[in-house]
């Protein structure tokens, strides 16, 4: 039998499609913010790293060092500041050695990070994964809002933890508005509370919840929204109610607050609405300021031209009005952001604003949170909320049917957020190069590191662009001096006095004298001391922390006992010529040396009486 080859069908042509995951809108608005979340990231690096600590950082600093972590250290308030979080952060910082910049700046980073991750998490769980979320995002990670929150450590340490809890706070909340589910309210609740044990302002975010609840997830008149929301959210009122009324309550009575009412400030409180609600947050919010005015650098104030507050304050009326003509309930959203802006000036105005007026409102540090308002009132104003029944939506019939596009929509939205990041980049250029911390404390630390051993230092008070006034006492050498090194000592007597001068060197200090003592009346000696001798002064001193430089010679080591007016100190002298530093804080007129060695033979040139200052070599 012959056998017959039969053909065998060839498999059928492989499908491309088949085993592929076609890429949706979800997929390229998530990869579209995370590109914009790692180009800010980036920005904020090349401004973070470059930079340096500022006058509050170092007390948290000094605070810091040498203290175990304990929940007493933790809740210890700094300037009627509850920041247990910010506390962890510095002692974690503190372990690791003297002003470790690069830790500080990358655990900023990370807390910068964390915030616009959960700002993409915010606008997709309340408007969906759609491209118009990208506009509210990109006004949130360009404006210069956050910026002087973000350069000063002590500011950031409180201020963007407080941006993570409130995104993530907010996302938790509407999920739980929308589902009832217990599991969201337990977290809302959490991040709630994890938010005000990082900054006070976070019992804010109670009220902002509040609004979304009665605003959005209810309907009918004001008491009908409220009963509703009573009845079918309850647990949440009790729950995150009392979270809050307890840390007010904790708040109240556990940290001291610096700032009391007063009368006669009507004024002040006047200046401060407008430089901040009629100046500085309405420039902001457009893209400005785009100048700073430069006070006490690298601390600078909003200063933006008379011209472009004008420009700001019609755009942003023509927009809110043009979003009220042709949706409805978009008034909704401009009021949250209205709202949230008077709170935070009130509280301004009855704070720093008491002291400050006008320049407290130039001061956009104390406005940081309004960015994460304003990021979600834009969304709220043009994107439905998702499951909310009292939403923003396009009218059926809108008053203005004029569309300006998305072409136009996505320029205006461009300019907003150019502007920002040119405002950014001024500002952060004074912290790169008007921050006179960075080179005092780097000399600083560089000329001890090269004397080696223990340096003997007057007290001194650091200069005013390093340490400003208002700091004192942490402007003082022997307070600031350990938080960034090791080796200095500030003794009453020393054969060796060193001093930092202003720019952050150590050299060997001279004394300028006020006063000197009366010639002596031995030939080739001077004043000659082998028993208890009393040396006058030429005009006696006036009440004062004097530094008495003794020029003498001795015949071999010994021990001496200076007496000055009240005061009465042992020192030692050396063998040869040499001098003898000591610090006198009383009045005198004369100098006594005694209880030297037996046999000791010390001759005294001269004695300087005044006060310490840079040698030659300064």
């Amino acid at each position: 039998m012959t056998s017959v080859d039969v053909p065998r069908p060839s498999p059928p042509a492989a499908d491309p499609a088949v085993g592929a995951r076609e890429v949706t809108t979800r997929d390229l608005v998530v990869a579209t913010a995370a590109l914009m979340v790692v180009a800010q990231v980036a920005f904020r690096a090349w401004a973070l790293y470059p930079s340096w600590f500022y006058t509050d950082d170092y007390r948290l600093m000094r605070d810091a060092q040498h203290q175990q972590l304990s929940w007493e250290y933790l809740s210890r308030p700094f300037d009627s500041q509850f920041m247990p979080v910010g506390r962890l952060v510095v002692w974690v910082v503190t372990r690791t050695g003297y002003t470790d910049w690069p830790l500080a700046a990358s655990a900023t980073l990370v807390s910068q990070l964390a915030a616009s991750c959960a700002c993409v998490w915010m606008l997709t769980t309340l408007f969906g994964h759609r491209w118009g979320v990208l506009a509210p995002l990109a006004i949130y990670l360009t404006t210069a809002l956050t910026l002087p929150a973000t350069m000063w450590w002590a500011a950031a340490l409180n201020q963007l933890p407080l941006q993570v809890a409130f995104f993530v706070a907010i996302a938790c909340g509407v999920r739980y508005l929308r589902s009832g589910k217990g599991r969201w309210l337990g977290m809302t609740t959490i991040v709630v509370a994890i938010g005000l044990v990082c900054y006070v302002k976070a019992v804010l975010i109670v009220v902002v919840l509040a609004w979304l609840a009665l605003g959005y997830f209810a309907t009918g008149s004001p008491r009908e929204r409220l009963l509703l929301v009573l009845r079918e959210r309850g647990r949440a009122v009790v729950a995150i109610g009392a979270l809050a009324i307890t840390f007010a309550t904790y708040y109240r009575l556990s940290v001291p607050q610096p700032f009391t009412a007063g009368r006669g400030r009507v004024g002040l409180a006047v200046d401060t609405a407008g430089t901040m609600l009629g100046t500085s947050l309405p420039s902001a919010i457009v893209g400005g300021p785009w100048r700073w005015w430069r006070t006490t650098p690298p601390i600078v104030l909003a200063s933006p031209p008379d011209w472009a507050v004008h420009a700001g304050w019609v755009a942003i009326a023509l927009v809110v009005a043009y979003s009220c003509l042709q949706r409805r309930n978009a008034w909704l959203g401009w009021a949250l952001l209205l709202g949230y802006a008077l709170v935070i000036y009130g509280l301004l105005a009855a704070s720093r604003g008491q002291l400050f007026g006008s320049l407290a409102g130039l001061e956009l540090r104390y406005a940081t949170d309004l960015a994460c308002v304003l990021t979600m009132s834009v969304g709220l104003v043009f994107m439905p909320l998702l499951g909310a029944p009292s939403a923003a939506r396009r009218r059926t019939l809108p008053v203005m049917r004029w569309d300006p596009g998305r072409r136009l929509t996505a320029g205006a939205t461009a300019c907003v957020c150019i502007g920002g990041l040119l405002s950014s980049v001024s500002y952060v250029e004074y912290w790169h190069h008007d921050n006179a911390g960075r080179a005092y404390v780097k000399n600083l630390q560089g000329d001890l590191a090269d004397l080696q051993g223990s340096v003997d230092l007057p007290s001194q008070t650091l200069p005013t662009s390093v340490m400003p006034e208002y700091t004192k006492p942490a402007n003082a050498s022997e307070v600031f001096l350990p938080i960034v090194a090791t080796g200095v000592r500030f003794p009453q007597q020393t054969d060796k006095l060193m001093i930092i001068d202003d720019q952050g060197h150590v050299d060997p200090a001279v004394i300028v004298p006020a006063v000197s003592s009366e010639p002596g009346r031995v030939p080739g000696c001077g004043w000659k001391v082998t028993e208890r001798t009393t040396i006058p002064l030429t005009a006696p001193t006036f009440d004062w922390v004097w530094w008495i430089r003794i020029g003498y010679l001795a015949s071999r080591d010994s021990a001496v006992r200076v007496t000055a007016g009240s005061v009465s100190v042992r020192a030692h002298v050396q063998r040869g010529l040499n001098s003898l530093f000591v610090k006198v804080p009383t009045s005198f007129s004369s100098v006594t040396l005694d209880d030297l060695g037996p046999g000791v033979v010390v001759c005294v040139d001269s004695i300087d009486v005044g006060d310490p200052a840079p040698g030659m070599g300064g």
